[in-house]
């Protein structure tokens, strides 16, 4: 996570859509605490439909990614972020300064509700790359954090701050990553695909199905609430 910082915004046109950029001219290394120049762009709003590059970004996990001239350590600049893709019926909003995430009153929420999107709110770029993933993929990110919980969170030694994200969908298997607070692997597991049909049919169907109405935490705490219930 980079800390403070300041930017520079740029708009251009992408696939007859807006694409928002900020280049940055500093940002503080969360390693050596070092100011640094930034070069990477870094991207604030992000339509997957039209702009499949920007998608291949953020699914590879290189999106918003900095390397520190200083140290040479790699991090995700965290800076406010949206994507949505109306083929694939979801909407990410990446909320990192504590700002609300935009409400019924706005037009872009009024849009998204409409289309029964699926409504996600996270709190860090990393997370918004595993809800896409997860989206992209066709799975169902309720059931998937009650895998994470049930099969790798009660089954390893996961260390406390440890986020344990979906890297990868095989035929027969699930690949997770975990990584620690600076967002760095720390192990990886593999879950059987029948874990996840499993925990879709285990789970209550109030659960899975049902219009969403209002961005939603579907997270690890999530996944721990619902099971204390």
């Amino acid at each position: 996570m980079a800390f403070g910082g300041k930017t520079r915004r740029k708009s251009y046109k992408c696939g007859g859509l807006i694409v928002n950029e900020n280049h940055l001219s500093t940002a503080v290394c969360p390693f050596c605490k070092k100011y640094i120049s930034v070069s990477e762009p870094i991207y604030t709003h992000i339509n997957a439909a039209y702009d499949s590059d920007a998608l291949k970004r953020v699914i590879s996990g290189n999106a918003n990614r900095v390397k520190c001239n200083l140290c040479g350590e790699m991090f995700y600049y965290e800076h406010n972020c949206g994507i949505y893709n109306y083929e694939k019926n979801y909407a990410i909003c990446c909320i990192c300064d504590g700002t609300p995430p935009p409400q019924y009153k706005t037009a872009l929420f009024n849009i998204l509700k409409k289309q029964n999107m699926k409504l996600r709110q996270v709190n860090e770029f990393i997370h918004l790359i595993e809800k896409v993933r997860i989206f992209e993929f066709n799975l169902d990110d309720r059931v998937l954090e009650n895998v994470k919980y049930k099969y790798i969170e009660c089954t390893h030694n996961i260390q406390k701050n440890a986020k344990i994200i979906l890297t990868n969908a095989e035929s027969n298997a699930m690949v997770f990553t975990v990584y620690d607070e600076y967002d760095r692997e720390t192990a990886r597991h593999r879950v059987n695909l029948d874990a996840y049909w499993k925990e879709s049919i285990h789970l209550a169907d109030e659960t899975i199905t049902g219009c969403v109405t209002q961005w939603r935490k579907v997270d690890m705490e999530w996944a721990k609430a619902l099971h204390k219930s």
